[in-house]
């Protein structure tokens, strides 16, 4: 027999439906999900508000068998339930405006409240400079200990997870689907990889049909995770922009990484920055250094890289790409789903990189660096249009190949 408690939150999320602000106010009115159970729809209302006819109805339709359903499907697949209750439930998804009643999760989801975590999320039609940034910054963050929250989309969400695989810490995916769907199929390996040494987690439940509306009512969770969310592509008009108001709205911190005046891929996150929502960030130094000091005073301690992701790496590698992965490419941009297998645990992003520099204005632009020089300077020696120099600068720092200097110079780091 199925918990009551977790039965409840199943009712209330799937027979119930009530609106998310209802919803939330009656969660957080009830010492248990039991609770809902032996509740009028009159009594619901006068802790969480008004309902709707429908919701009335719904309401008073006390019937378990969907819940049971939804219960002995997930016990059967090997998936495990979190009811909002429950001492290992997310806690801080317990104070976003909207928490979920109910969470499925396949794999082993960290304790949000002793270890760091930062989204790092980008657009799905990412170009190659989106693709490469959120690899970098999913390893880099990873092997500084901080777990890399993400949704699992073609493009910048994957190849995020795929460089935080590599760094050695879990990663946590955040689904639009059930657990037993892929969205993108293309992403089942990356699937089975973040469920065996990270975490798939979803609001909802086996075999429940999915829409293209699932997919931004997940972000709220996804920012809900983390301290901070980090937006490496973006356009004007995306769900990536969304999640980064829903941060703003929940407290989180808002990092943006510039990219070209001329790129639409970039009209988004430039505009963040422009607006203020966002802190420009060109390293993920630069967002490990906001929290600097603050780990302890927010009673977290970032994670210890587990010698069991060294698999993890070799089978995303193995998966990914023939070449050894001692020598990573990048890829076209036109196949965001086989982008950026990354550096290998282990070696830094500089030593990873250096000799993989794609070509065109990097490159250009790195083999003209032999001493410290301005950028204007840079601009005429290497013959590199000032727009393409910026945004090829921008990728070399956040690699690790060149550092920034004082007076808008830059140098080569050996």
């Amino acid at each position: 027999m199925e918990d009551e408690q977790v039965l409840g939150c199943i009712w209330l999320s799937e027979t119930a439906r009530l609106a998310p602000v209802r919803q939330a106010a009656l969660l957080r009115a009830c010492a248990s999900g039991d609770a809902f159970l032996s509740m009028s729809a009159r009594q619901a209302a006068d802790l969480c508000g008004e309902m709707t006819a429908a919701e009335s109805r719904r309401f008073a339709n006390k019937s378990l068998r969907r819940a049971e359903e939804i219960a002995r499907q997930n016990r059967d697949s090997g998936f495990r339930q979190l009811c909002f209750y429950d001492a290992d439930f997310p806690k801080p998804l317990r104070h976003i405006p909207d928490p979920p009643a109910i969470l499925y999760v396949q794999g082993r989801l960290p304790d949000f409240s002793s270890v760091p975590a930062i989204a790092v999320i980008g657009k799905r039609r990412a170009s190659a400079y989106g693709l490469q940034i959120a690899e970098k910054m999913g390893y880099s963050l990873s092997r500084a200990g901080v777990v890399v929250v993400s949704g699992m989309a073609a493009g910048c969400d994957g190849a995020a997870h795929r460089g935080a695989l590599k760094g050695g810490c879990p990663t946590v995916a955040v689904l639009g689907t059930p657990l037993d769907r892929c969205s993108p199929a293309s992403n089942a390996a990356l699937m089975r990889d973040i469920a065996a040494y990270g975490a798939l987690v979803t609001e909802y439940p086996v075999g429940r049909p999915y829409t293209r509306s699932d997919f931004p009512r997940r972000n709220r969770l996804i920012s809900g995770l983390s301290l901070g969310v980090v937006v490496c592509e973006a356009g004007r008009q995306s769900g990536t922009l969304q999640t980064a108001q829903l941060a703003l709205d929940q407290g989180r911190d808002v990092f943006a990484i510039p990219g070209s005046v001329d790129s639409p891929n970039s009209e988004g996150t430039n505009e963040l920055i422009a607006s203020s929502g966002a802190q420009l960030v060109t390293t993920p130094q630069r967002v490990l250094a906001e929290y600097e000091g603050r780990w302890s005073a927010l009673g977290l301690r970032p994670c210890e890289p587990s010698d069991a992701f060294r698999a993890a790496e070799r089978s995303v590698n193995r998966k990914r790409r023939p070449q050894p992965v001692s020598a990573p490419r990048p890829a076209e941009p036109e196949k965001p789903e086989q982008e950026c297998a990354g550096p290998p645990r282990g070696e830094s992003v500089a030593a990873a990189y250096a000799s993989a520099v794609p070509e065109g204005p990097q490159r250009t632009l790195l083999a003209a660096l032999s001493a410290p020089m301005q950028i204007d300077e840079l601009i005429e020696l290497s013959g590199v249009p000032a727009a393409d120099a910026l945004q090829a600068l921008t990728f070399l720092e956040i690699a690790g190949l060149v550092r920034r200097l004082p007076g808008k110079r830059f140098e080569k780091i050996q």
